[in-house]
């Protein structure tokens, strides 16, 4: 893909090397070296990183001369996807405090059977929702792939 060898060339005119790029993004260079490679699928998340990394201002320094309307869609699909990680985020750290007060309920023994059910079907329909919620972003992440395809 020509985004990935423009990625490449980019590291390659800042010096860094596939093992400096992995360590800066935590990863393993083969790690790193499938994502250039186009083997390993390049998340949104770890675009932004990159670019970031790379100081790459604009993705017109990435993407070919492309019509407004999919730079457009690639800019919105890219903040969707950014936006979706936040809410993940979020939704896991409310998850994560749920139950954290239900277990220091219950080694308090500070909650009776039912509302122990209760919170329990509630943490589970919540659950529940937030995966349906993530399930349905995941489009936007497929969407960018495709666009870059296309480009391509």
């Amino acid at each position: 893909m020509i985004v990935l060898k423009k990625i490449r060339d980019k590291r390659k005119v800042r010096g860094f090397s596939q093992k400096k790029m992995a360590e800066l993004l935590n990863i393993s260079q083969p790690g790193y070296q499938k994502i250039e490679q186009g083997t390993n699928v390049l998340s949104i998340e770890r675009f932004l990183e990159i670019c970031r990394i790379l100081e790459i201002d604009s993705y017109n320094e990435l993407l070919p001369a492309v019509n407004a309307e999919i730079v457009a869609e690639i800019e919105k699909v890219l903040l969707a996807g950014s936006m979706a990680f936040d809410n993940i985020r979020n939704n896991a750290n409310y998850s994560r405090r749920l139950l954290d007060e239900l277990i220091e309920k219950i080694k308090i023994g500070n909650i009776e059977k039912e509302a122990l059910i209760d919170e329990l079907r509630f943490i589970d329909n919540y659950l529940s929702i937030v995966g349906k919620d993530s399930f349905n972003q995941e489009y936007q992440f497929n969407s960018l792939r495709q666009l870059l395809e296309k480009i391509d």
